[in-house]
């Protein structure tokens, strides 16, 4: 009786382990598929697209910015080269979107305007800030973070 007992006791045990298993493995299969896409979308764009484009923009002798096209191109390119998560991972899509968009925005809103002194070197890091913001987006994703909420303070 005590034996029967114990094996189907083993049994079930047998079967919860398998069945644990089986789905860490989807999950592993499932996350490396989703690190290709990931390095087959991004890689290029991080590693090449936006620093350069990030090395045209500069001040002309008025201390107008300039050359800002090509970092909006670049940050539309990688927008439109996103899409795939819109319908994967719409949550990482609508962080990337909208850090992109914040980018672009500025970029937009600060071309041809003079900048003097100080502000120069604040728009540069207000730039590389919102770069390095995009980056940790796209470095969370692939990594498989997930963004925690943050609590409104007042």
């Amino acid at each position: 009786m005590l034996a029967n007992i114990l094996s189907v006791i083993a049994l079930v045990i047998s079967i919860a382990v398998a069945i644990t298993e089986y789905i860490k493995d989807i999950k592993i299969n499932r996350m490396n598929l989703e690190s290709e896409y990931f390095k087959d979308i991004y890689k290029k764009h991080l590693i090449y697209e936006i620093p350069t484009a990030r090395g045209y923009i500069k001040f002309d002798s008025d201390n107008r910015l300039i050359d800002v096209d090509k970092m909006i191109d670049e940050l539309q390119a990688l927008r439109q080269d996103s899409l795939y998560f819109q319908y994967n991972n719409l949550r990482f899509y609508n962080d990337l979107k909208e850090k992109i968009q914040e980018l672009e925005d500025y970029l937009i809103s600060c071309a041809e305007k003079q900048f003097i002194g100080e502000e120069q070197t604040q728009l540069y890091n207000k730039i590389q800030n919102s770069i390095n913001s995009i980056y940790s987006v796209i470095s969370e994703g692939y990594l498989g973070k997930k963004k925690r909420k943050k609590k409104n303070r007042k």
